[in-house]
């Protein structure tokens, strides 16, 4: 499904995965720049993972313009995300009392959000394998 002509190109991605996308591109460029306290050790790894969250964005929005059948790093994003929920799903099983209350709140979010995401995305592609298409 075709999202917009943007600069005279197609873009060439689910609509969730390219609001998705810029979503992070946006939110990790906050992390980044806007310190959450005082310089500190806590405020660098919030930077740092506002750098890792633009990446992640950035992947996306880079190859919106790549045929969806050839884009193998949106198919590969569906297993990553359900196994990024998984993963995040036995730390809150785990060691979710250890947590305090915005852990688990923070824990529980990515569980939903990634695992939702990527089961609608694998739906909406037609499979969870992670291998494009045009790869097989």
């Amino acid at each position: 499904m075709t999202v917009a002509i943007i600069l005279g190109r197609r873009i060439d991605l689910p609509t969730s995965v390219f609001l998705h996308g810029l979503a992070l591109a946006f939110y990790g460029l906050y992390l980044t720049f806007y310190p959450t306290s005082t310089p500190s050790r806590a405020n660098d790894r919030s930077a740092m993972m506002g750098i890792a969250v633009t990446c992640l964005g950035l992947g996306y929005l880079g190859t919106a313009y790549m045929p969806q059948e050839q884009n193998a790093f949106l198919y590969a994003s569906v297993p990553v995300r359900v196994g990024v929920a998984i993963l995040s799903g036995l730390k809150l099983l785990l060691y979710g009392n250890t947590l305090g209350t915005a852990g688990k709140r923070d824990f529980l979010a990515v569980l939903i959000y990634d695992g939702i995401g990527g089961l609608i995305l694998g739906w909406n592609l037609g499979t969870w394998s992670g291998i494009a298409p045009a790869y097989r």
